[in-house]
Formats: structure tokens, sequence, C-alpha cells
């Protein structure tokens, strides 16, 4: 495995197997926006849950380019032991299982658990990071705090900064990125990114809070209004720093982690869009404590999209009910121009507004819509700059 190579978006652009393994229900943290349902439970997965999940996936998709498994929690590092243990494992029977597809492992974590020793065994596995942070401590502490009501910035992000100085020394910095989760009250986008630059991170994503409607945080169409206003400085801000000297090689590397749609453009060349449907129920599965397997790990917090368990495996008609609701066979989707780059929306953000989660939002859509005009005005600026660079 090379893990000095930016590996991100070429797992986006597949063929990926995404197996998230929901290690605890427990957390550490309180955060007020959390999709979590169960963070009062303290069940955690055991090793025998996890190693027959790693079983029945790999036997079942050992003829993929990747293989990706992703321990979630709660916060995952209150059950490290088990997650130690199931690398040790994957490792050995991906090597009798896998067919010239790579073993990856990807870690969700709030930060607050992260110590020298966990450290060098996510450094030493190669593993990719998602911590969340949500911007500088104001903007951080607002939401993410401690039972006792105490902001977790501090923590978080010294133990953040260690881990990006070990990763560092093997160039693999671009494997460790930033979550930040905004709300229709704190936006902020371009002070956030900003900030995590300046830390010194390479790779951030931006996601909205995902709430029902007439909530605290859901976005109205207000409030996308106000998003967008930000947003539009963020790409003025892009462009900027595309003016500032950097090289051809390291154009798109550079930004791809806070525009998204730059995955599927590659830089001076024609645009070809891929199609980055988030495989819920085909390519990408979570695995609970309980041994069941969802088709993704939001909706089974609400005990929705159940497709089978690790027991009597995934069922075929449940999968293929997934596989058949493609943007191509979706009424809503079939006549808009960008359905291959968002793939019919978020089924978790769906779910939140219909009882079909099959069936895109409105605002979802606006949504998508926007980012991707913005995220082209940026491509075309950077394509530009290209020409110039040649």
């Amino acid at each position: 495995m090379n893990k000095n190579r930016n590996i991100f978006p070429k797992l986006y652009q597949g063929p990926t197997i995404w197996l998230l393994l929901k290690v605890t229900d427990g957390c550490n943290l309180k955060c007020k926006y959390c999709y979590c349902k169960q963070k009062g439970s303290c069940k955690k997965m055991s090793f025998s849950t996890a190693k027959k999940s790693v079983d029945y996936f790999l036997n079942k998709f050992k003829n993929f380019k990747y293989f990706c498994i992703s321990f979630s929690g709660g916060e995952s590092l209150l059950n490290f032991d088990v997650i130690r243990k199931t690398v040790f494992y994957a490792q050995k029977k991906a090597k009798r299982t896998l067919f010239g597809g790579e073993l990856l492992f990807q870690l969700y974590t709030n930060g607050v658990l992260l110590s020298p020793a966990i450290n060098k065994f996510l450094f030493r596995n190669g593993f990719l990071i998602r911590i969340s942070i949500d911007g500088p401590d104001y903007i951080h502490n607002a939401y993410r705090k401690f039972a006792n009501g105490e902001g977790s910035y501090n923590i978080v992000m010294a133990n953040a900064i260690a881990l990006l100085k070990l990763y560092k020394t093997k160039n693999m910095e671009r494997r460790i990125t930033i979550n930040s989760v905004f709300s229709p009250r704190l936006l902020n986008i371009q002070e956030r990114i900003a900030h995590f630059v300046k830390c010194g991170f390479k790779s951030y994503i931006m996601a909205p809070t995902s709430s029902a409607p007439n909530t605290e945080f859901f976005f109205s169409v207000k409030d996308m209004d106000r998003f967008f206003n930000e947003y539009s400085k963020l790409i003025r801000w892009g462009i900027q720093q595309a003016s500032m000297g950097w090289q051809k090689k390291s154009l798109r590397d550079k930004l791809y982690g806070f525009f998204p749609f730059l995955w599927k453009m590659p830089l001076g060349a024609p645009l070809k869009l891929y199609y980055p449907f988030c495989g819920a129920g085909v390519t990408s599965f979570a695995v609970l404590p309980n041994r069941n397997i969802y088709s993704c790990h939001v909706l089974a917090e609400e005990n929705r999209g159940k497709v089978g368990n690790i027991i009597n495996g995934i069922d075929n008609k449940m999968q293929m009910l997934y596989k058949h609701n493609d943007v191509d066979s979706r009424k809503e989707c079939q006549k808009c121009s960008i359905r291959y780059s968002c793939g019919g929306g978020c089924l978790a953000e769906n779910g939140e507004i219909y009882d079909n989660f099959f069936k895109p939002s409105k605002i979802w859509c606006d949504y998508i819509k926007r980012h991707s005009a913005l995220d082209s005005k940026l491509y075309a600026k950077l394509s530009k700059k290209l020409i110039e660079i040649n």
C-alpha cells in the first residue's frame, strides 16, 4: 500500500466497498446536533461480531478494487481493543481473500481519546482519519461539549495536531480529514477553513446539520441563502489561493477537500462526470453491535434501512431495491442535468423529510444545484489558471 498518495478522490470514484462497523453506542461528548440516538447506551460491538462481519463482507465482495473498513460510534475509540483486534484479523483474512484489491481502514473520532500509543497504531496501519473539529474554539465549543458543559476544543485540537505531526513524517498528512459541521445559526465557512489551514491540515469536509423540519438545526430556504453567500466568499478565497503560485500538479489536490465537486472535474481536461451515489445498500453498509446490517449508519439510528444480518447475510430483494432506485429510475431526477454528480441525494437527509427515503428532498436538490454551480465556476477559473501555467 502506497500510504503517501492522496487516496480519497480514488475511493469516491470507486469501485469501493465501504463497511462501517459501529463499535460502540457510547460517547464521551454531548454534541447538541448529533444524529446518534443511542449515545446514552454503552453497548459495544464484540470482537466476535466484528470478525464475523469482516468474514462475510470480504467473502462477498472480494473482487472489488478497494475494500475500506470504517470504525465509528458513538466515539469509536471507547472500544479501541476491538478496533485493534479487527485490523489485525482483517489484514490476515484479506491476504487469503482479496484478489488484487486493496484493504484500507478508516476511523471516525472526536479526537478526545487520541494518545501516543493509539496514534502509533493508526500511523503504522495507514488509517484514514476523520476528526470532528468544527472550527476555532468559539465555533467548536458552541456545540461540541463534554457532559459537564465544558468545551472540548483545546483537548481535541492538541491531540489532532500531535497525530498530524506523526503522519507528516511519512507525507501521510492528507489521510487526516477534518469533519466540520455547520448549523443555520453558526456558519462562518471561510473562517473555519482558514483556521484549519493555519493549523496545518490539508483535507477538510464541510457538512450541514441534519435535522427534521421546524427544528433548531434544520436548514430553511433562507438559511440556505445565507450559507451560499458564505460559500461564495470561500470560492473567491479558493481562487485567490490558486493565484499564489501553486504548482499545476497540486492545484486540485489542495482544494478538493472543501470543494467536493472538484473530485469529479479533472483540471485541464474535458469535464467527465462520475456517478457517486453513496452506495447505500449496494456497496456501502453498516453493521451495528446487534449484528444487523443496514444500508446507512444514519438511517440505522432510526431503525430504518435494515438489509439483513451477519448470520444470514444481506437480503437480495432488499439489495435489489437499492440498486433499482438509482437516479435514472427516479422521476424527480430524470431531467436533472447534474443527477450523476448528485446520485439522488443523501438517503438519510431524504428520510428526515419523507417516509420514502428514495424521494429526493427539494431543499437537498436546491443545495446540490447551487453547490455544483459555484464549484463549476471555481473549476473554470482553475482550468484557466492551468492554461496560464502551461
